[in-house]
C-alpha cells in the first residue's frame, strides 16, 4: 500500500480496547442519515453501497463485503458478493476480491458474530488459509438475518492494522446490518412493484390494440350491412351487394380493376344472383357515376320494339311512329347501358347492335342522320353465350365485340359462408321498427336450401319469415310457409314439414296469420303458404275460418 492514493487517505489508527457497547455521536448521527436516506432511496445498490461506506469509515476497516447465499436473497442458494467497497469509497475489482470461503461458511453456519483482534496470531484462523495468505489481520463479520434465516453476511477486515475492531463496533455492524437487509427487502418490493407496473402497462397496451382491433371489425361489419362506401378487408360491399366468400371478394377485386374504363363487360350469373347489382357497382365506381346508368332486358320486349327502344326511330318510320324518340343508346351516352339477357336478343338486331359498338354511333329508324355516342355497354346472361354460338343463336362477331371483360357470379348454394350475412341484411332491410332476430337453427335450414332462386328467393323468403313471426323472433316454425325448406335437409334426410301433418292448432294460427297478413287476399294467402288456392279453401272449411274472414 505506498501509492500516492493511500498515502491520502489512511485507515485509522488503532485505538485503545472499549469495553462499552455503546455507539458515539459520530457513529449515530451517520445511522440517522442512512436511514432517512433509506427512505426515500430507490437504488438499492446506491444505498448498499453508502452502508458499506458507512461501516468502514466508521471501524476504520481496509475492505467490506455484503454476501447473499443467492442472488434473490429471500432464497438461500450459492453465495453471492452483492457489494464489494474499499476503504477509499470504489468498488473492489475481481481481482481484489479474494477473501476466505471457509470463513464466510463457518459464520453461516454459526449464526453468531466473529471477531478476530489479529487472526495472522490466533490459532483458530490458521486454518483459514485465505486469511493467512491474504496476510489480514483485523477482521468483523457479522452475519444477516431475514424472517429468522441467515441469509448472507457483512464482513470487515484490515491486514494493516491489528486490534482495530472494538466490541461496540459489533453493536454498530449489527444496526448497519438491519439497514441492508431493510434496504435489499425494500429494494426487492420496489422492482417486484416495477415488474407489476410494466407488466400492467404491456397489458394495457396489447388489451388497447386488441380493444381497437375489435372495433375496428366490428365498424366494418357495421358499415357493410348498412350500404357503407367504406369496405372492409374481411367483408367487402358494393352497392347492395355483400359477401365474405372467396368467390365473391374475386367479384369485387375485378369490378374495382375495370370498372373506371370503357372495356366492354359479359355478366354470367344465375337467375337472382344480382347480375344487375355488379353492372350498376361498375357503373358507381366509374367516373361515369353522376351521368345516367339504364337497364333493359332483351327477352322482354317484342322485336319491334325492341330495335326502337334501343335505337330510337324517327316520326313516321312505322305505323303509330306518331313523334320522334330517342333510343337508349343517345339516352345512355356518356352513362351505362345495361343489356340483360343478351343471349335473347333477336339474330335480325344483333348486326345492327355490332354496327352501333364499332363506329360508336347509332342512326334511329327512318333517320339518315348519324349521332355519335359514348356509350358503356355491359351485357348479362344467364346462359353461355358460346354455346348459343354453337347452336346458331348468336352472333361470333358481336360475342367477341361483347366480351372484353368476362365476371361470372357463383350460385348461393356456392356461397353459403355468405348466407348468415345476407339473412342479417335482409332482416334490417324488411324489418319496420325493430329489427327482427333470428334464432340459429332457422339459420342452420335456411344454409342448408339450394335456393335454386339465389338472392332473390333468400330474400323474399326472409320478407316473408318477418310477417309470420311471431313479435320479431324468426324461429324454425315461423319457416314452415315455405315448404320446400323442409323436404330433406343437406344430408337428404327427411325432416319436419307441413306435409308431415304438423300440429292443426299449428296450422291454423299460420293460416290465420297469413290471413291477415295479406288482408284475407285469398291468392296471396295461398301464395305465402306455399298451397294451392283450393287447398286454401278446404282448409278455411276445415277450421272454420269464414267468421274471422267476415270480421276482419
Amino acid at each position: 500500500f505506498k501509492n500516492s492514493q493511500e498515502k491520502k487517505q489512511k485507515p485509522p489508527e488503532e485505538k485503545s480496547m472499549n469495553q462499552d457497547h455503546s455507539l458515539n455521536t459520530q457513529e449515530l448521527e451517520k445511522i440517522l442519515e442512512l436511514n432517512q436516506e433509506l427512505n426515500t432511496a430507490k437504488d438499492t445498490k446506491d444505498i448498499l453501497e453508502k452502508i458499506m461506506d458507512s461501516a468502514i469509515q466508521l471501524t476504520g476497516a481496509k475492505r467490506g463485503f455484503l454476501i447473499l447465499t443467492g442472488l434473490d436473497f429471500l432464497n438461500p442458494g450459492k453465495k453471492h458478493i452483492e457489494v464489494a467497497r474499499h476503504y477509499d469509497r470504489k468498488s473492489l475489482s475481481a481481482e481484489e476480491q479474494k477473501l476466505s470461503n471457509s470463513l464466510i461458511n463457518h459464520v453461516l453456519k454459526d449464526k453468531k458474530v466473529l471477531l478476530s483482534a489479529n487472526a495472522q496470531k490466533e490459532k483458530d484462523f490458521a486454518l483459514y488459509q485465505s486469511v493467512q495468505l491474504l496476510k489480514v489481520k483485523s477482521i468483523l463479520v457479522t452475519p444477516l438475518s431475514w424472517k429468522k434465516k441467515i441469509v448472507g453476511v457483512l464482513y470487515l477486515d484490515n491486514a494493516h492494522s491489528a486490534h482495530l475492531f472494538k466490541k461496540h463496533h459489533i453493536t454498530l455492524l449489527k444496526i448497519l446490518s438491519e439497514l441492508a437487509i431493510t434496504a435489499l427487502n425494500h429494494g426487492k418490493i420496489f422492482e417486484k412493484l416495477k415488474s407489476k407496473h410494466l407488466k400492467t402497462l404491456e397489458e394495457k397496451r396489447v388489451l388497447k390494440i386488441q380493444v381497437s382491433q375489435k372495433s375496428q371489425e366490428i365498424e366494418a361489419i357495421q358499415q357493410e350491412l348498412e350500404k357503407a362506401k367504406t369496405h372492409s378487408e374481411e367483408i367487402l360491399s358494393y352497392a347492395d351487394m355483400i359477401g365474405r366468400s372467396e368467390a365473391m371478394r374475386s367479384v369485387f377485386r375485378l369490378i374495382k380493376k375495370v370498372a373506371d374504363t370503357k372495356i366492354p363487360v359479359i355478366i354470367y350469373g344465375e337467375s337472382g344472383t344480382g347480375k344487375e347489382l355488379v353492372a350498376r357497382a361498375l357503373h358507381e365506381k366509374s367516373s361515369r357515376v353522376n351521368q345516367v346508368f339504364v337497364s333493359e332486358n332483351c327477352s322482354a320486349i317484342p322485336e319491334q320494339l325492341l330495335e326502337s327502344e334501343l335505337f330510337g326511330h324517327q316520326k313516321g318510320a312505322f305505323t303509330g311512329a306518331d313523334r320522334n324518340k330517342e333510343g337508349l343508346f343517345q339516352y345512355a351516352s356518356q352513362g351505362t347501358l345495361f343489356l340483360d339477357e343478351i343471349g335473347d336478343m333477336p339474330l335480325k338486331l344483333q348486326p345492327k347492335l355490332l354496327r352501333v359498338l364499332q363506329e360508336e354511333a347509332v342512326r334511329p329508324l327512318g333517320s339518315k342522320t348519324i349521332t355519335k355516342i359514348n356509350t358503356r355497354i355491359i351485357a348479362a346472361s344467364h346462359q353461355n353465350l358460346k354455346d348459343l354460338i354453337s347452336k346458331r343463336h348468336f352472333r361470333q362477331d358481336l360475342y367477341y365485340r361483347l366480351n372484353g371483360i368476362t365476371i361470372n357470379l357463383p350460385p348461393l348454394r356456392e356461397r353459403r359462408e355468405d348466407i348468415p350475412l345476407l339473412i342479417q341484411h335482409f332482416l334490417k332491410k324488411h324489418s319496420s321498427g325493430k329489427v327482427a332476430t333470428i334464432k340459429p337453427q332457422a339459420i342452420k335450414i335456411l344454409m342448408q336450401y339450394n335456393w335454386p332462386g339465389n338472392i332473390r328467393e333468400l330474400e323474399n323468403t326472409l320478407r316473408n319469415a318477418i310477417i309470420f313471426c311471431e313479435g320479431n323472433l324468426i324461429e324454425e316454425k315461423t319457416l314452415h310457409f315455405k315448404e320446400e325448406l323442409f323436404e330433406k335437409n343437406q344430408n337428404n334426410q327427411p325432416v319436419d314439414s307441413l306435409k308431415q301433418k304438423p300440429n292443426l292448432e299449428t296450422e291454423k294460427e299460420r293460416i290465420l296469420r297469413a290471413l291477415k297478413a295479406t288482408h284475407n287476399h285469398k291468392s296471396r294467402t295461398a301464395e305465402l303458404l306455399g298451397l294451392s288456392r283450393k287447398t286454401l279453401y278446404n282448409k278455411i272449411e276445415q277450421y272454420q275460418l269464414y267468421d274471422f274472414i267476415r270480421q276482419s
